[in-house]
């Protein structure tokens, strides 16, 4: 069901991005009327971090709104989540997370997956 939304409503972009459109049915407008409360309750998964933005995008488990509480100025605003991941192993690069991060956060991420992408 979700990919036929998709198509029809917002083939070209993430559902964050979608607008009501041309001749929306019900249910598409319904869905985009819960999307603001939705949207604070999700979060990325991580699979290879390219489209995630390191500091601004909602992506760390267990931290209040899935984002960083501290931003260590080591990289720039527009960081993303794949300068942490050896792309070989498919891990975390710890050494990169631990100056970047503080502790609480970095047991966070040390403790969750990289998705294997599908």
């Amino acid at each position: 069901m979700g990919k036929v939304f998709k198509g029809r409503n917002y083939p070209n972009s993430p559902l964050s991005d979608a607008t009501v459109g041309y001749s929306p049915s019900f249910t598409w407008r319904s869905i985009l009327s819960a999307k603001d409360v939705v949207s604070k309750g999700m979060r990325w998964r991580i699979r290879n971090g390219e489209q995630v933005q390191m500091w601004y995008d909602s992506w760390l488990p267990h931290n209040f709104g899935f984002k960083p509480v501290i931003s260590i100025p080591n990289s720039g605003p527009d960081a993303r989540v794949k300068e942490l991941i050896d792309e070989d192993l498919g891990a975390w690069i710890m050494e990169k997370v631990e100056t970047l991060f503080c502790p609480m956060e970095e047991k966070n991420i040390e403790y969750s997956l990289v998705s294997e992408a599908s």
